[in-house]
């Protein structure tokens, strides 16, 4: 089974995670294979951004090339054209490796719905959080103030907006409580995808 794990900023999706991994789920976090993908890709980025986007000893600043992408739409496009190939391929790596031994895999991802891997999942989990809260879990866990805050939430309307196309599979969890009312929903939605998964496996017989 291969589950999406998506959400705006600050909802819960990290937290979501962990509570899969105790049980069982094999967890892959795409902003850490965001990372590995921008590294394989740096020389490219560079020519593409300048060489203001790289620390003195050559590695990615990852806070001068977020700068320049979110400040215009073409070059965020032309940027995502050279690193999320590089990132979908590591996704797919994980997945198949995790599966091949007996696995179930999460995906967890902000950018899931502008992933191919998005089709692979028999569901998707959809973090929501009220706005109040996630300013003060920015403001607490990131140090970032209202305002950059809320233009992240606003530069992620478009990307969740795809959702739409995932509708049918998609579960929404509204994460407004402590830690132990969020695993209960977790827990409460992997038992209902366990019977449909056993329905279905009863149907293919």
């Amino acid at each position: 089974m291969i589950l999406g794990l998506t959400g705006a900023y600050c909802a819960g999706k990290n937290q979501a995670a962990r509570i899969l991994e105790g049980q069982g789920w094999y967890c892959i976090d795409v902003d850490r294979l965001g990372h590995a993908a921008l590294a394989s890709c740096l020389d490219q980025v560079a020519a593409l951004l300048g060489p203001a986007i790289l620390n003195p000893d050559g590695s990615a600043n990852r806070k001068a090339i977020g700068a320049a992408v979110f400040a215009n739409p073409g070059i965020l496009a032309r940027y995502e054209e050279i690193v999320h190939p590089a990132m979908f391929r590591l996704c797919d790596q994980e997945i198949n490796a995790a599966l091949a031994r007996g696995k179930k895999v999460c995906i967890n991802a902000m950018v899931l719905y502008k992933m191919p891997q998005a089709g692979r999942c028999d569901a998707i989990l959809l973090l929501a959080s009220p706005l109040c809260q996630r300013l003060f879990r920015g403001m607490k866990r990131d140090r970032l103030s209202i305002r950059k805050i809320l233009d992240r939430i606003i530069r992620q309307r478009s990307i969740l907006a795809l959702g739409s196309l995932h509708a049918a599979g998609t579960i929404r969890i509204m994460n407004c409580g402590s830690l132990a009312a969020l695993e209960k929903k977790v827990l409460a939605f992997l038992e209902s995808m366990e019977k449909i998964q056993c329905y279905r496996a009863k149907l293919r017989l």
